[in-house]
């Protein structure tokens, strides 16, 4: 069962793997360097992550969150990222069973960016990665987003719905195994890359696939 809870009102460092907590509250910064295990955490300024942090409950990151190892994988209900999280070139996997908000302007220097866990990903913004985008979750676009891997690909593994622009720059292309649009029709779908289409694409406006779909 899940151990004594930790507040801390100072400075936070962690320096071990540490996995029977209770709730983890930071109240400043946090500073890990192996894995956490805890029900829940929530930290008030900033965190950085030196292994890999599961929770049964949520977990909520009021500062920016930079990652000091690879890969880092986050599990738990409902996450929150308040100040973004900065990626240092390394890759990031949310596997959050809740909704996992991903905002292009605060999500920044990330390698290959993964989502998973059964939850709904809520994208918006430019999200830039060095290596591929991988969202297994189903997607809700909450602004007008663009994914912008380069060469890589950008994988939407459930559907895609929002009545925003969605686009893939990129040689990677977009491989898309449900619907887009199929509950709420997108504005307009525009693919960079090859594009596989493993459902119907429904937009009110116009769709534009530079290369073999």
């Amino acid at each position: 069962g899940a151990g004594f809870d930790l507040t801390a009102t100072g400075l936070t460092s962690i320096g071990s793997t540490v996995t029977d907590l209770g709730a983890l509250v930071a109240n400043q910064t946090l500073t890990t360097t192996g894995a956490i295990g805890a029900t829940s955490v929530a930290v008030t300024g900033t965190s950085t992550l030196g292994g890999n942090v599961s929770t049964t409950g949520a977990q909520s990151y009021t500062g920016a969150v930079t990652l000091n190892a690879t890969p880092i994988t986050l599990t738990g209900t409902t996450p929150t990222f308040t100040g973004g999280v900065v990626g240092a070139g390394k890759d990031l996997t949310l596997s959050f069973s809740g909704t996992t908000a991903i905002d292009g302007a605060t999500f920044t220097g990330i390698n290959n960016l993964t989502t998973n866990n059964a939850g709904t990903t809520n994208l918006t913004g430019i999200i830039t990665t060095t290596g591929t985008q991988t969202y297994t979750d189903p997607v809700t676009l909450t602004g007008a987003t663009t994914a912008a891997a380069g060469a890589n690909l950008v994988s939407f593994g459930g559907t895609v719905d929002g009545g925003q622009t969605l686009s893939v720059t990129g040689a990677g292309g977009a491989s898309f195994a449900g619907a887009v649009g199929g509950t709420t029709n997108l504005t307009s779908v525009a693919v960079t890359g090859a594009t596989k289409l493993g459902g119907n694409v429904s937009t009110t406006g116009a769709q534009s696939y530079t290369g073999a779909v």
